[in-house]
């Protein structure tokens, strides 16, 4: 197993000295379509049983969250791991910023450690709002205990902050730009497709405009967190969270990374660049312009690494997608070794080649690190 620090088992493409998958706007491959982009969902969807079933099954992803677990513990003096089954368990719940956020981050890059482990190469990686932590340490854009650092500091600014609230309106930004019209403190923090926008701002005024949505029959609902992301209710930690993105060593990813506000494709320049950092978490996320431009450089396949899928029914719902396979890794209330294992089996049927030190191969049988294939009733039942 390689244990150098901030890579990943078995993941020579994800050492930052590691050049050998850049990114060639318009030389994609004929592979291109099914091999898979890698996506990380934000907040919103943890909950206590997360990772139960992988932590018993995978031993890449049980090496992964105890060693974000020993970081946790060398930056704040507390577990981020407070049992094995589940690893996480009640505290999921209490929404501070501080335990939530880096629990998160260490469920992500674990889960997509396991995958990697099994010989799933990601195309392009795409993070949405704090999923792009993820998605830069995945890319090989920065080592993990740099991430992880940045991450928990961030958090521990955030918990400070009170009285925020944010929504999903399932409609596009214009029609939601009018109904914020009459409410001046509601800003528009996601532009994420034709059917969904979501909004942020004070606690009162979301409650206002959801009252307002519904008296229009606007469908709409409250998103779970207690921060208003990308809107003014930031401001006050800009500048502390910009200090804190300077402290890491950043490179230039080994694989293509997608930025969620920008929907552009991110270099070192940019990635270097602390106000980028700090930026992500007060600018609107651009997630259905990352879509578009996936779709037109020939991305086709997309797997969700996050406790319940959040942004694989966007992809469905948009008409440009029609033909997109969409791969779960884990849903609320069931077994996430389980959905796993059954999105797994998706791939050889989708035709997935997969990166193995830059070259592409068939998608093979998973095999842990242990060298044994998991096997689930999911898996056979499967085949």
């Amino acid at each position: 197993m390689d244990t150098k620090p901030g890579l990943l088992p078995s993941s020579a493409s994800l050492d930052p000295r590691s050049r050998r998958l850049p990114h060639r706007r318009g030389n994609l491959g004929v592979s291109q379509a099914a091999r898979p982009v890698f996506l990380f969902s934000g907040l919103g969807a943890e909950h206590p049983a997360m990772g139960r079933g992988m932590f018993g099954m995978s031993a890449t992803f049980r090496t992964e969250l105890e060693r974000c677990d020993r970081l946790y513990r060398a930056l704040t003096g507390g577990p981020l791991l407070v049992r094995r089954d589940p690893p996480f368990g009640e505290r999921m719940r209490n929404g501070r910023p501080s335990y939530v956020q880096p629990a998160v981050f260490a469920y992500q890059y674990a889960l997509a450690a396991a995958w990697m482990a099994w010989g799933v190469r990601p195309a392009a990686v795409l993070g949405y709002s704090l999923g792009e932590d993820a998605a830069a340490c995945v890319a090989g854009a920065a080592s993990l205990e740099d991430v992880m650092t940045l991450v928990v500091n961030r958090a521990r600014h955030m918990d400070h902050l009170r009285d925020g609230a944010m929504a999903v309106l399932f409609v596009g930004r214009e029609q939601a730009s009018v109904l914020l019209a009459r409410h001046p403190r509601v800003e528009i923090a996601a532009a994420n497709g034709p059917e969904h926008t979501v909004v942020s701002g004070p606690s009162a005024a979301i409650d206002t405009l959801l009252a307002e949505a519904a008296r229009e029959h606007v469908r709409a609902r409250r998103v779970r967190t207690g921060c208003a992301f990308h809107s003014s209710g930031m401001d006050r930690v800009l500048p502390a969270i910009e200090r804190e993105a300077a402290a890491p060593s950043f490179h230039e990813p080994a694989t293509p990374l997608l930025s969620s506000v920008t929907a552009e494709w991110l270099s070192l320049g940019t990635l270097s660049d602390p106000a980028y950092w700090s930026g992500r978490v007060r600018a609107p996320i651009r997630f259905g312009d990352g879509l578009a431009r996936l779709y037109a450089e020939g991305f086709r396949t997309f797997v969700e690494f996050g406790p319940h899928p959040m942004l694989l029914p966007i992809v469905r719902r948009d008409a440009a997608a029609v033909d997109s396979i969409c791969i779960e890794t884990a849903r609320r209330g069931e077994n996430d070794a389980l959905v796993t294992m059954a999105g797994l089996s998706r791939l050889p049927r989708a035709g997935a080649s997969v990166v193995a030190h830059g070259s592409a191969t068939r998608a093979r049988r998973p095999v842990d690190v242990d060298g044994r294939a998991p096997r689930t009733r999911a898996a056979e039942g499967s085949r």
